[in-house]
């Protein structure tokens, strides 16, 4: 019989792991497999690979649920929530730590100054999302019919503008991914076989129904309210759970999400949310707390106290839907993967995200750096720190935040 943890045991063993997990959702991985796989024996390397291989199929951050469901497994919800507590707290108090200093050096010196450091810290977030562009590349948009929907993706988007467009083009991809039949023997092969976490029939009913009706009031009721009401609340977190819910390949896809609710929307400058995407690639932890930074920047204008609430709840929302999701399709995932329209959609929406990343690098290299000398300047630095002398990604963003401001000062 499995042994089952204390919270507290669960909690310290990962917040210990995130203090230290830089690099991305593939180093944390190897983190998780190495403490508690090969070190401390909590799981078998099958179940691990099973927990890993479901992630990459599901929306939402994909080291942060491998990281949950060992949680879950060795502790039930209490033990789900304690993984997640513990790898999340490091990099969501640094996150929300840089946000308030970043708006209290922006209030005394000016929107001016601040871009300069600003500029410098965004330019590190370029190298690193072409890495993640290129690799989900390879493994999403591998042949003709994958490629076709990615295109179909990217320049559906770049022409044309029009509501709950992220949710259509991720429809789209999934339909386009059943009627192409997307299923060839390399991918039939890596389909994961889960064998189940036991949850009470009860138990498990009442958590879906929970999910379906949290879904249906932030992806549908209130984006509707809102339109005829501008209440920031109601944005901010309807804006968050969206992003979470909607997020297949892990972190850096979430970048486009999040630019789209809270950019395009005049919620957070495009300077403080790109310098902001930039200072998360430095941090450990998940990228996802990059939310933190968000709902903590636009808190600030009404007080500290404003801004931590915000910092915090924006850190639920976006986390709640991706770590519901995994918890419901650990239970489910054999009985889904037996319809084979099922695995095709979800391939088709993984080529899909491609389309909505490749678009969002686009926008950010047009706007912010191919228009001016500096930039350009900056991203042949960066890259050349990131990519040729494989320089760690903190280390980075330490050196081209004052590279930044000196080059913007001349």
């Amino acid at each position: 019989m499995q042994k089952e943890f204390s919270f507290y045991k669960i909690f310290s063993e990962f917040f210990i792991l995130g203090l230290y997990s830089f690099g991305g959702p593939t180093a944390h991985i190897g983190f998780f497999q190495e403490n508690f796989v090969k070190r401390k024996k909590w799981l078998s390397e099958k179940k691990f690979m099973e927990f890993v291989s479901l992630s990459q199929f599901l929306p939402g951050p994909s080291s942060s649920q491998v990281g949950f469901l060992i949680g879950l497994q060795n502790g039930s919800y209490w033990g789900g929530l304690a993984a997640w507590l513990g790898f999340t707290i490091p990099s969501a108090f640094l996150m929300i730590l840089s946000a308030l200093i970043i708006v209290s050096y922006t209030n005394t010196n000016g929107m001016n100054e601040a871009v300069k450091f600003l500029n410098g810290f965004a330019s590190v977030a370029i190298p690193i999302i072409a890495a993640a562009l290129i690799n989900m590349g390879k493994n999403f948009c591998f042949e003709i019919k994958r490629l076709l929907i990615f295109f179909i993706s990217f320049f559906t988007l770049l022409i044309w503008e029009f509501p709950f467009e992220q949710v259509i083009i991720i429809s789209l991809g999934f339909v386009l991914g059943v009627f192409f039949n997307l299923k060839d023997k390399a991918t039939k092969d890596a389909r994961p076989h889960i064998v189940e976490i036991i949850i009470s029939k009860k138990n498990l009913n009442l958590l879906f129904l929970i999910f379906i009706l949290v879904s249906i009031i932030f992806l549908i009721l209130l984006p509707i309210i809102n339109v005829y009401n501008d209440i920031l609340y109601l944005q901010i977190f309807s804006g968050l759970y969206k992003s979470g819910s909607l997020v297949f390949g892990g972190g850096h896809v979430v970048l486009p999400y999040l630019e789209k609710e809270f950019v395009f929307n005049n919620l957070i400058s495009k300077e403080l949310f790109n310098g902001g995407y930039g200072l998360a690639q430095a941090l450990p932890g998940p990228l996802f707390t990059f939310a933190s930074y968000i709902g903590t920047v636009i808190g600030a204008s009404n007080g500290i106290y404003h801004a931590l609430f915000l910092g915090i709840a924006s850190l639920i929302f976006i986390f709640f839907p991706g770590l519901i999701i995994a918890t419901l399709a650990i239970n489910y995932w054999d009985r889904l993967m037996k319809f084979n329209w099922v695995y095709n959609g979800i391939q088709g929406v993984n080529a899909s995200v491609v389309g909505l990343l490749c678009l969002t690098f686009v926008d950010i290299l047009l706007s912010n750096y191919l228009g001016n000398i500096n930039g350009i300047l900056l991203i042949i630095i960066s890259t050349l720190l990131i990519a040729f002398l494989k320089f760690p990604s903190w280390l980075s963003v330490l050196i081209m935040g004052p590279i930044g401001y000196f080059m913007y000062s001349f």
